[in-house]
């Protein structure tokens, strides 16, 4: 049982903490239907408790949790979401101090709670998203809290269990599936008449009924564990901060009439996105802006009080009228909505999201310039709303992921008055540390683009897509991962989402390929990169601590592979489950499984598989498991001697895809050099072929962290160069996040492609850890196909600057290493200096 509260004058005693639920018969305007009750069905509820303050500096931090969903508001003001994403086996709480929002006298606590049923049991729309874990409790929450003065005297003890919490159960929000919503769930469709205005301000003439207390938080002492045990939430909550919407976009002519909120109509191509990169002056702002940012509580942003769009933003839509408008975010953004209402009684409003504009008169989406809102439409996931003819305001209750909203209207006999709608936007606090320019234009704008399409993909996991599945992947989150070190040096998350594959384990030995979801998943290639992620944390951190507390689930997936070995050779085959390697056009209707695995062993999955051994391998060792080591750096010699043996081609000078398929990819080559199965001259020609072969499948987006690794390795990185392409593409289809993939993309923003975060601190920069910890700093610039860059790279040691260029056929670089820290820089003729004490550097040499 978790320690619920620090706090050293806590008067609560956990035995009476409860969660609690709905109380009986209660309803807003009308009995729930029979039909509707149960666990088949989302369900909605409002809990509020209200209490009296003789003081307005009384002291109060809430730890809060419920289940699927809640919002939390304190007197009127939203405070916090959660709870933080967790597996079947806890439920996270969050620790708020919301002791700014008191006052004196009456104080009201308000909770929105939306339970999603279990997979197995949805019907017909009620289908939750695919990130949370069902079950069958409906809207329950529990909070813990005690309200102190300022000598640490008792005032009011807020908590479920202890305090009387009533409660309301919803019947204005029904849900609806949609067709490019299957990930996400039902969305929102709300009858306003029916919503119980001043819930979360007020007890005035709602009938609220005494909530039912469920079960208690504490275990009865026999080892039982009761629903939803509770852990504290492992890392920073999410910040809130106010966002807009920048303009409106031109309506086609064959559209409905458009109708007008005031703000600027949108130019192709604009965007209100600050570009890292700029002028000195720009730069610190940006530095400063992303200080304050980074240094200010979560809890503290939050309670912030939320800007307001001037007026007049205000439109009057005349009674039967079917009008419409699109809003531009200026970026892709993830955000709570609100939008303020009046009269217009009977009225439909339909909001739809969308990332980009594009044409579906083909049958499906196709996507070139982002917002070319004259020859492209908008289509999406969507809300909507009835009005009731009351001054109301409408809230989505989950964050939404959007560029572009069309609001479509249609009025009955009453006139709708709309406000332009206010947006809250969030994430994970994401502090950007590490910053680059370049006299080459591209290199600012891609940075920029891959830092957004990053902070956008983490929020309480890493998300594969924020728009379409908000799932956490594992191949998505090793890169996720290895870019957040390179931009921030914050490994909290990463640690978050290592233990969440960790509580994925099947009893097969396999560890899900996302997770969390409430419908289970297997890619068995993605647990090994699982397996990598704990090798790249000791890199970045120095400790072993995350790889000894997982080493018996790492023993059990690559048992797993060991079971699915043929005794002949130790190749592995037959892998079940979904045998994904990457999303190519050669595969596309094999929804990205390489031919080679109709054959028999795929060299893919053989040498990933190799690569795992290895990492495994290695970190048995420095944890002390030396046995182990050899074990597994045996298998991997093994497996390496049979691809050797059985599918190189010394005429094609490639690796064939597998022992009985004459298909050759790019994929099995760069693993082939990252394994050390070639080196030398031999891997330099692999990788050239790789290149020159325009008949293979190429590696998309998520594979490029390998190709450019596999390159830099055979130490022919300036190969790279044709490769930025791939990113420079995209500056002229005006996106704002990179893409899921280069060509016929899905979603439009997909962090396994935020590859220049890493790519240009530790390449463009050259600044990379000498050792795990970054015990030693390692500086060498191997973009030496551009004129020059400069940046700052964080490292837990400290920043690292560095400035260097090519010009009359002589390299410079200089810069400034951490007080204290070892360096070494590298010339491109391979001399070394060192340093050891940290400090400025400045060296030059003719190439």
């Amino acid at each position: 049982m978790p320690t619920l509260s620090g706090n050293s004058q806590q008067k609560t005693d956990l035995r009476n903490l409860c969660w609690i639920g709905p109380g009986e018969d209660v309803s807003t305007t009308e009995t729930v239907p029979a039909d509707q009750l149960g666990k088949r069905r989302i369900e909605t509820a409002y809990f509020h408790h209200v209490f009296m303050l003789p003081v307005s500096n009384a002291l109060l931090t809430v730890r809060v949790s419920a289940s699927s969903r809640y919002r939390l508001w304190v007197n009127g003001t939203p405070v916090v979401s959660g709870p933080c994403k967790s597996g079947r086996w806890e439920k996270h709480y969050e620790t708020v101090d919301v002791s700014p929002l008191l006052c004196k006298g009456e104080n009201i606590l308000a909770l929105k709670v939306v339970a999603f049923p279990p997979y197995e049991g949805q019907e017909g729309d009620e289908h939750g998203p695919f990130w949370f874990m069902g079950n069958a409790a409906g809207p329950v929450m529990v909070l813990q809290g005690e309200c102190l003065d300022a000598n640490g005297q008792l005032l009011a003890d807020v908590s479920t269990g202890t305090a009387t919490w009533f409660s309301l159960q919803d019947t204005a929000v029904s849900w609806k599936m949609q067709t490019m919503s299957f990930w996400m769930g039902a969305m929102e469709v709300v009858d306003m008449e029916k919503l119980p205005d001043g819930w979360n301000t007020s007890v005035v003439s709602i009938p609220w009924v005494e909530a039912t207390e469920k079960w208690k938080v504490a275990s009865e002492g026999f080892g039982e564990m009761k629903p939803f045990p509770l852990s504290e939430r492992p890392i920073p909550l999410c910040y809130e901060k106010p966002a807009a919407f920048c303009s409106e976009m031109p309506i086609r002519t064959e559209d409905v009439p458009s109708f007008t909120f005031g703000l600027p109509m949108h130019l192709p191509g604009q965007s209100h996105v600050v570009k890292t990169g700029g002028n000195q002056e720009t730069n610190k702002a940006i530095k400063s802006a992303d200080m304050v940012q980074a240094s200010m509580q979560p809890h503290e942003a939050n309670m912030k009080p939320h800007q307001t769009t001037k007026q007049p933003y205000q439109a009057t839509i005349a009674p039967h009228q079917t009008v419409v408008i699109e809003l531009d975010a200026g970026e892709l953004t993830s955000a709570y909505l609100s939008m303020q209402v009046a009269g217009g009684k009977g009225s439909l409003v339909s909001l739809t999201y969308a990332e980009n504009y594009a044409d579906y008169s083909s049958g499906h989406a196709v996507r070139d310039i982002r917002d070319d809102s004259l020859n492209a439409e908008i289509q999406g996931n969507g809300d909507s709303f009835i009005a009731s003819g009351r001054e109301q305001t409408y809230e989505p209750f989950l964050f939404r992921t959007f560029r572009f909203v069309r609001i479509l209207v249609e009025t009955e006999d009453t006139p709708l008055q709309l406000s332009l709608p206010q947006l809250t936007e969030t994430g994970y606090p994401l502090a950007s540390h590490s910053k680059i320019d370049s006299s080459e234009a591209w290199i600012a704008p891609i940075w920029d683009m891959s830092r957004r399409t990053l902070q956008r993909c983490m929020h309480e996991t890493y998300m594969d897509c924020p728009y379409y599945e908000q799932l956490q992947y594992t191949m998505d989150t090793r890169l996720q991962m290895i870019y957040t070190y390179a931009l921030s040096g914050d490994d909290r998350l990463a640690k978050k989402a290592i233990y969440d594959y960790h509580a994925s384990l099947l009893p097969e030995g396999m560890l899900q390929s996302r997770f969390p979801s409430d419908l289970p998943q297997v890619i068995p290639a993605f647990s090994l990169y699982w397996i990598f992620m704990l090798e790249e944390h000791w890199w970045q951190s120095g400790s072993t601590e995350q790889f000894k507390r997982y080493r018996p689930t790492v023993d059990a997936v690559l048992d797993w592979f060991d079971r699915k070995a043929r005794k002949e050779d130790g190749l592995v085959t037959d892998l079940g489950h979904w045998d994904f390697a990457d999303w190519v056009l050669e595969w596309d209707d094999r929804h990205g499984v390489p031919y080679a695995v109709d054959a028999g062993p795929s060299t893919i999955h053989n040498l990933v598989y190799a690569a795992a051994l290895q990492s495994a391998a290695k970190m048995m060792k420095e944890s002390g498991r030396s046995g182990v080591s050899e074990e597994y750096e045996s298998r991997a010699n093994h497996i390496l001697s049979a691809i050797e043996t059985l599918c190189w081609d010394e005429t094609e000078g490639l690796y064939k895809g597998g022992p009985k398929t004459a298909e050759y990819t790019q994929h099995a080559q760069v693993w082939a050099v990252l394994t050390g199965l070639c080196s030398g001259e031999k891997a330099k020609r692999v990788m050239r072929n790789t290149l020159s072969r325009k008949d293979l499948p190429k590696c998309s987006f998520p594979w490029m962290y390998t190709m450019f690794r596999a390159l830099e390795k055979a130490d022919v990185y300036n190969e790279t160069e044709q490769l930025w392409q791939l990113w420079k593409g995209l500056l002229n289809q005006n996106l704002t996040t990179i893409p899921e993939i280069p060509v016929n993309t899905r979603s439009d923003c997909h962090a396994w492609g935020a590859l220049p975060l890493y790519e240009f601190t530790r390449n463009v920069l050259g600044v990379s850890p000498e050792k795990p910890g970054w015990d030693g700093v390692v500086i060498q610039p191997k973009a030496l196909f551009l004129k020059d860059a400069h940046g700052e790279v964080v490292t837990p040691k400290g920043m690292v600057t560095v400035k260097w260029s090519v010009s009359d056929g002589q390299f410079s670089i200089t810069g400034t290493l951490p007080d204290g820290s070892r360096g070494k820089v590298v010339l491109p003729s391979g001399e070394e200096y060192i340093q050891q004490n940290g400090g400025d550097f400045s060296y030059r040499e003719k190439l």
